[in-house]
């Protein structure tokens, strides 16, 4: 199925909307349409930071300076949806396993483990595994909510935090985290 562009520009000079495939379900959509009918995925191509529409061939948005990255097509069944990794590990858990018996290690990084997946959950996020001292969750699958899920993931962080902070010597205070996003590698 072919996509053709309207090219009249009936709302306050607006750029064309794609008519043919929606690019998160990849269903029909009529001429005209803002959204689409089956999934309510936007069908105009909008900045992610302040949803100002930039012309078809900005790279940037003109509003604000963010980076526009190009729409690919999401193939039939699949969606693309904003989400967040958060990866926390035990800064100096090798020390502390030399200090600790076995046993007595093991019942302290299960307390943080519990506290940190019950404000996992709590915030909407998934964990997705343990690996050694470390706990790797995601926000925004298989449930998105209205908000960033970032947000959602540094609040599940502090609060396990300080759910258990003689688990592991745990300082909030002193929790360093890092927030940004990943980039795509390029096709080749």
């Amino acid at each position: 199925m072919g996509a053709s562009l309207r090219d009249d520009r009936p709302r306050g000079g607006r750029r064309p909307v794609p008519v043919g495939a929606c690019p998160s379900c990849g269903n029909a959509s009529p001429e005209g349409a803002r959204f689409c009918a089956s999934c309510g995925a936007s069908l105009v191509r909008a900045c992610p930071t302040c949803g100002a529409e930039p012309p078809e061939a900005a790279r940037f948005c003109p509003s604000c300076g963010t980076a526009i990255a190009e729409r690919e097509p999401v193939a039939p069944g699949r969606e693309r949806r904003l989400v967040t990794v958060l990866f926390a590990d035990v800064t100096g858990s090798t020390g502390l396993g030399e200090r600790l018996d076995p046993e007595r290690l093991q019942e302290v990084l299960g307390t943080y483990f519990a506290a940190m997946r019950e404000e996992i959950e709590a915030e909407g996020g998934t964990v997705e595994k343990f690996i050694g001292d470390a706990i790797v969750a995601v926000f925004g699958v298989p449930v998105a909510h209205e908000d960033d899920p970032s947000d959602r993931a540094a609040r599940a962080r502090s609060r396990g935090l300080r759910a258990a902070p003689g688990a592991v010597g745990a300082r909030p205070d002193r929790a360093r985290s890092r927030r940004g996003a990943a980039r795509p590698r390029p096709r080749r």
